[in-house]
């Protein structure tokens, strides 16, 4: 589907839900309704995603593009194991709203982060599921992964962390503080 300037695609949407099309162009994508919506296609690149209820999949093979991506109060965006998310503007998660990442697959490589934004504006719940948790302490500097990396800023935080649905605060088993060579993270 090709996207035009000022203009949306809007699915309101009940069930399960897959668009197997490649998204294009610099309008919008919204999504509405309390069903999910599986987005499969490779090469998808658009003006903006506003997820206003339900659940938008991010499931396919690389990069999901976008210049502004949102995550609306109530509704959730999943990014599955083979997925990506490169906003060039700001991604944003609001207060209320969840975001699933799996961390199952070989995806995320040294320095990549599942989510790269401009800017990010940080509320609800992050829930992180996919990691083997049978590692021992001493595996676990080489599983590291970064979540989200912007090039400016990210000053908030999610209200919650889960890991597999498991709330968790931080539990450290090696502190560890630096600033990044590029100094754009700490």
């Amino acid at each position: 589907f090709t996207l035009e300037a000022n203009k949306s695609l809007i699915f309101n949407l009940t069930g399960e839900n897959t668009v197997a099309n490649a998204l294009s162009g610099h309008g919008g994508v919204e999504k509405n309704g309390d069903g999910s919506m599986r987005l499969t296609a490779q090469g998808s690149d658009i003006g903006s995603m506003a997820v206003a209820a339900g659940d938008a999949v991010l499931a396919q093979q690389g990069a999901f593009r976008a210049g502004t991506y949102t995550t609306q109060t109530g509704a959730a965006t999943t990014l599955e194991s083979s997925a990506l998310l490169n906003v060039s503007g700001t991604f944003t998660q609001q207060t209320g709203s969840t975001l699933n990442l799996s961390l199952n697959g070989d995806k995320v490589r040294a320095g990549e982060a599942m989510i790269q934004a401009d800017s990010a504006v940080l509320g609800g719940t992050l829930d992180i599921t996919g990691f083997d948790a049978s590692l021992p302490a001493s595996a676990l500097m080489a599983n590291r992964v970064m979540v989200i990396k912007t090039t400016n800023a990210m000053n908030t935080e999610f209200s919650q962390v889960s890991f597999g649905g498991a709330l968790a605060g931080a539990d450290y088993l090696l502190l560890h503080g630096s600033r990044t060579p590029d100094n754009l993270r700490y």
